[in-house]
């Protein structure tokens, strides 16, 4: 994989939430131009935005080290091998969990972590069995376990 291809839509997806605001050339560091250089040419034809989200992800990837650069890498790869319309809904639930407050992102960041910690064949069985149910069905399970959340929460 071509390194620039990579750093280029990392830099592109990431940090969609920040205020755009114009970013001269002559102002980023020579690291973030030198991770940036295959956009040197078109720079002043970039959005505004486009220019802030490329020069704050040059950041955050010049402040990986190797280990999250490799994994980045891995993910970019199954993001490449995914059809348009499964990459068009994983975008669709990342603009969704982007609109959430902070306290909900927490909250599934927390109940992600619960799920991890199951054994690898219980992970398997709640997929298999979310997956085989009707949509009804579905948001009814969905529906209990809010209720069963708001009720812990009171009991707290």
């Amino acid at each position: 994989m071509n390194v620039h291809n990579a750093l280029t839509v990392f830099l592109l997806s990431t940090l969609l939430a920040f205020p755009a605001a114009a970013v001269e050339w002559n102002t980023l560091n020579p690291e973030q131009q030198r991770l940036l250089a295959p956009h040197a040419d078109r720079w002043d034809s970039l959005d505004e935005a486009q220019q802030a989200r490329l020069a704050t992800g040059a950041l955050r990837w010049l402040a990986m080290d190797s280990a999250q650069r490799e994994r980045f890498k891995e993910r970019y790869q199954r993001w490449k091998s995914l059809d348009s319309s499964s990459q068009a809904r994983l975008q669709e639930r990342m603009r969704i969990y982007r609109d959430l407050t902070p306290e909900q992102r927490h909250r599934i960041r927390d109940r992600l972590r619960e799920f991890n910690t199951l054994a690898p064949e219980r992970r398997r069985e709640l997929r298999r069995q979310f997956r085989e149910m009707k949509p009804q069905e579905r948001a009814s399970a969905l529906q209990r376990m809010r209720e069963k959340r708001a009720r812990e929460r009171r009991r707290d």
